[in-house]
């Protein structure tokens, strides 16, 4: 059995949510992707790598570069 690459995941859920019209959600998929990747340096992902201890570290560090709760 193939184990999912989280930023191809990411990418599939992207093109769904276009294709279904929902363009800002889409948007927002392709910008947690993209800074997600910057976080881990780029590393090959597999979801079951995005654990919730790796999620509140993103979640810390984009709260250090100064973002808002909400934009977080």
């Amino acid at each position: 059995m193939r184990k999912s690459n989280f930023y191809e995941s990411m990418q599939v859920l992207e093109r769904r949510k276009r294709e279904a019209g929902a363009e800002s959600t889409a948007d927002l998929y392709r910008a947690v992707r993209n800074r997600f990747g910057r976080y881990c340096m780029k590393e090959r992902l597999l979801l079951q790598d995005v654990t919730a201890a790796r999620v509140a570290g993103f979640r810390a560090a984009l709260r250090k570069e100064g973002l808002r709760v909400n934009t977080v």
